[in-house]
């Protein structure tokens, strides 16, 4: 009994039994009517614990149920942001040693229960596990079989119907995919600019990249209107530094209508929108500056100057990057490194622009500026003070010859 409860509660949030106790009342079905209805328990993770405690402590009971109620505990903590409280409960149990023996049942709730950990790490401005938590998931195309919401058959059999979910309980696809792919967005763009050696790569960011380059062989790419394009907007943003085109477009996703305490998660959002940005300042103008003043960063990210430390100290630190606090003047050194390969042919590129515009300038100026002269030559003449004298064999002046054809207008012709 205390197992079929369990099930029943499990994934139901907090305010929906409150809405559903304020509708039993309204009803006038309160006292002995409903004292032993869950919905009327107001501490669900306290009663969640208790019955979980009683299916452990009894010995008659099948493993295969008490690895459910298992999940379904770390399930509920999930759903309500105690994510630390989750996430070694699951460590703990060891489960994802055994899962290859565990019924097709208690492996799609294994997915499930792995889903919630990673929506409630983003809640919780945690990107990074968010990251490591969905990238296995997020990446499979049978995402749906595997939480239980998608058919692998065309013909549905008893096995399979065990496995389904009903609609109530479904996970949107669309939030988890934007809950990832704004999580690698933030964390996987710097390594992204960075990186040149595209071996030894995380899931996540292959997704981001293969994401990427799928949209940008688009021929055509019109404003965004879906949340795929809302996202890759605010990458292009994003890449330039710009935290506050990319926080409002990230507030234009659907994501928010559906996510609990959405005010509270975009908060921590904003913070972790400033970071990735600061980031991607250094990386992309590291190779042609080196110093950044501080103050400058500052008024750009509206950091603190104890938050700004704080982050530069860390990206020295954890990040790979060469880059140091000055005292004086106070700012951020940027050692120089190698650009990646886009940005040593781009230097090649404008340095071979450069000798262009060079040669044609000169010459430009061998036909009407300096009368054929080399420019040491030319320097030379007019430190003199004299005239210029057009070199033997060497092409001709326009004016000198513009001259010479009308004082001579005769010359030239033949005649019979």
């Amino acid at each position: 009994m205390a197992a079929r409860l369990v099930e029943r509660l499990y994934h139901i949030q907090d305010n929906t039994l409150v809405e559903i106790r304020k509708a039993w009342e309204e009803r006038g079905l309160t006292g002995e009517a409903v004292r032993y209805e869950y919905f009327s328990i107001e501490n669900a993770h306290t009663y969640i614990d208790q019955l979980s405690s009683r299916v452990y402590a009894s010995p008659n009971i099948e493993d295969r149920i008490k690895v459910r109620t298992l999940l379904g505990q770390i399930y509920h903590n999930a759903l309500h942001d105690r994510f630390e409280e989750a996430r070694d409960a699951l460590l703990m149990s060891h489960l994802s040693d055994s899962l290859h023996t565990m019924d097709s049942t208690n492996q799609v709730l294994y997915n499930r229960v792995l889903v919630q950990i990673g929506l409630a790490a983003f809640r919780l401005g945690l990107l990074s596990e968010c990251v490591n938590i969905l990238g296995e998931l997020c990446c499979s195309p049978k995402i749906k079989v595997l939480l239980g919401q998608g058919l692998t058959r065309g013909v549905v059999d008893k096995e399979e119907r065990r496995r389904f979910y009903p609609l109530h309980m479904h996970i949107s696809l669309e939030v988890l995919d934007s809950v990832f792919l704004i999580s690698a967005l933030l964390v996987d763009t710097p390594t992204l600019l960075s990186e040149t050696d595209r071996r030894n790569q995380s899931l996540s960011l292959k997704k981001l990249r293969a994401f990427i380059d799928s949209t940008e062989r688009n021929y055509f790419i019109s404003s965004p209107e879906q949340s795929r394009d809302y996202i890759y907007a605010a990458y292009k943003e994003l890449v330039k530094g710009r935290w506050r085109t990319v926080y409002a477009t990230l507030l234009q996703i659907n994501l928010w209508k559906t996510i609990s305490n959405p005010e509270k998660v975009k908060k921590v959002l904003l913070s972790r929108v400033k970071e990735s940005a600061c980031r991607c300042f250094i990386i992309n103008y590291g190779i042609a500056l080196d110093t950044v003043d501080f103050d400058y960063l500052t008024r750009t990210l509206e950091f603190t100057p104890e938050e700004l430390r704080s982050l530069i100290s860390r990206i020295a630190l954890f990040e790979n990057q060469n880059v140091s606090l000055t005292e004086e003047p106070a700012g951020i050194s940027i050692q120089k490194k190698e650009g990646s390969t886009l940005q040593r042919l781009a230097f090649t590129l404008s340095e071979k622009a450069t000798q262009l515009v060079h040669h044609n300038e000169k010459l430009l100026d061998s036909k009407v500026g300096s009368y054929g002269f080399s420019e040491k030559e030319l320097q030379e003449t007019q430190t003199r003070g004299g005239k210029p004298k057009p070199k033997s064999g060497g092409p001709r002046n326009l004016a000198q010859q513009t001259r010479k054809k009308y004082a001579n207008p005769g010359r030239g012709k033949t005649t019979r």
